[in-house]
């Protein structure tokens, strides 16, 4: 699947995966993702708009508190 994400915001996310499943890495996850840079463009969005462009481009079902609690981790 092709999406329009950020390859660092895709990494982050993966390390957070792992970092959960195999918490004796968050140490190493965090300080991986400290060197992954995302640069903002024009505008930020809400957890709102995030979760409406989520829906749009995956197979899953994203809720406003899914957004939340993804971007807590």
């Amino acid at each position: 699947m092709h999406t329009n994400l950020d390859v660092n915001l895709i990494a982050g996310v993966k390390l957070n995966a792992i970092a959960k499943q195999h918490p004796q890495y968050a140490l190493v996850a965090e300080t991986a993702k400290s060197v992954l840079r995302v640069v903002i463009e024009d505008e930020l969005l809400s957890p709102t708009q995030l979760a409406k462009l989520l829906n749009e481009r995956t197979d899953e079902t994203w809720s406003v508190r899914r957004v939340n609690k993804l971007l807590i981790e």
